[in-house]
């Protein structure tokens, strides 16, 4: 019988797990009994049987090279049988248990729905998708993309709340049930930053989309940070409920009032995070960066310069490595910056949330130089730090 609520937030083994940790990202010798223990056996090379019996239980069908961890395959197993909220810390990796999801049942699923909050993640989980269902789905984020596919028989649908709502993705869901729904920071549904009409009118559409969605689905899982205290009452559709602080990577925490060494390198590349735009104005004025020059895309230089003013700042920067990335940053820009900071050419990004909240892009290091708006956003921004690499972890350093 399925519980209504899987609770893994025992205090106790969160330290332990954080002491384990801290130990595999400093090389220590670890009894491979206390791996099982903490769920943090996919760092174990035992290389035992029963060792090798568990883990072949748990290899991911989504990618052979992948070994599931204990709570991962619970999910799995709840989602099987039920719909599903999953809140957990970011290295979880819940959307990869929503891609596994689809592997395991691609038989059933035809039209699987993904929502999620922004352009930037709609584009990052599109080529995970097309990376992993190319063959086997026909990949839909746009109205013309669905005109031109529209008779395709298995379908992945990658869309934000505002694009389902537009008149050929509801002809097209009328007329459907979702097999599979995939509503990503569910939390967002419940986030209204100001009182501005502005706000208001897009956290309704929001809802009304939400709500349209889990009525049409036959299998529905909800994504969302580590959120202790969350009630879907308001539904009469049952969702199960698995919560868990499992954290699967090892971050520093280093609080220092007298810290300056703010711009990254190459191989330390480095997250700013402020509060608002005119603050990494008036940051930049204060910490001019005595960089050298990048080797950079000379084109993208000139392009800036041409269309937008020879003199703005941004250039400057970019020739530095640095680049600069919120809400008022061009959307073009924006996505140049993030590819280039994957690539290495930009080594350090000057942000607000606009970058921690749109896409999953780690980071070696992150420097909170504002205050957060609350614990909340204080732990979303330290989920960015790092990214789980078995072979050759490395540890993150949050700097306060």
């Amino acid at each position: 019988m399925i519980k209504d609520e899987f609770y893994y937030l025992d205090n106790s083994m969160k330290k332990l797990r954080e002491e384990v940790l801290f130990n595999i990202y400093n090389n220590v010798k670890i009894n491979h009994a206390i791996f099982n223990l903490t769920d943090l056996d996919i760092y174990s090379d035992d290389s035992s049987f029963f060792s090798r019996l568990s883990k072949s239980v748990r290899s991911s069908f989504l990618d052979n090279r992948v070994i599931l961890t204990n709570e991962q395959e619970e999910c799995l197993n709840v989602l099987s049988k039920s719909n599903l909220f999953i809140s957990a810390p970011t290295s979880f990796g819940k959307t990869f248990i929503a891609l596994e999801y689809i592997a395991r049942n691609v038989k059933k699923i035809d039209d699987a729905v993904f929502v999620v909050p922004t352009i930037a993640l709609m584009n990052e989980l599109r080529k995970k998708c097309y990376h992993y269902f190319g063959d086997t789905y026909t990949l839909i984020t746009s109205d013309a993309e669905l005109e031109q596919y529209y008779s395709e028989s298995k379908k992945i649908i990658i869309v934000v709340p505002e694009r389902i709502s537009t008149r050929s993705f509801q002809k097209y869901l009328d007329a459907k049930n979702i097999d599979f729904l995939v509503y990503d920071e569910i939390y967002k549904l419940n986030s209204n930053k100001g009182n501005n009409i502005h706000n208001n009118e897009r956290l309704i559409k929001m809802n009304y989309t939400y709500k349209y969605l889990i009525e049409k689905s036959n299998k529905i899982l909800l994504l969302g940070p580590f959120i202790k205290n969350v009630e879907f009452n308001r539904s009469k559709i049952k969702i199960e409920k698995f919560i868990t602080n499992l954290n699967l990577v090892y971050n520093k925490i280093i609080f220092d009032e007298n810290f300056n060494d703010y711009y990254g390198t190459t191989t330390d590349k480095r997250f700013i995070y402020f509060d608002s735009p005119k603050n990494i104005v008036n940051f930049l004025e204060r910490n001019i960066p005595a960089l050298p020059y990048v080797e950079f895309d000379k084109n993208i230089i000139e392009w800036i310069s041409n269309s937008i003013h020879p003199d703005w700042y941004y250039i400057e920067y970019l020739k530095k490595g640095i680049g600069i990335h919120h809400g008022k940053t061009p959307i073009f820009l924006r996505k140049y910056i993030e590819n280039e900071y994957s690539k290495g050419n930009i080594h350090t990004i000057l942000c607000t949330s606009t970058l921690v909240e749109g896409i999953n892009t780690p980071t070696n290091s992150l420097i909170v130089y504002d205050k957060p708006r609350g614990i909340f956003e204080l732990n979303n921004l330290i989920g960015r730090v790092g990214r789980l690499n078995t072979k050759k972890p490395k540890i993150g350093n949050i700097y306060i």
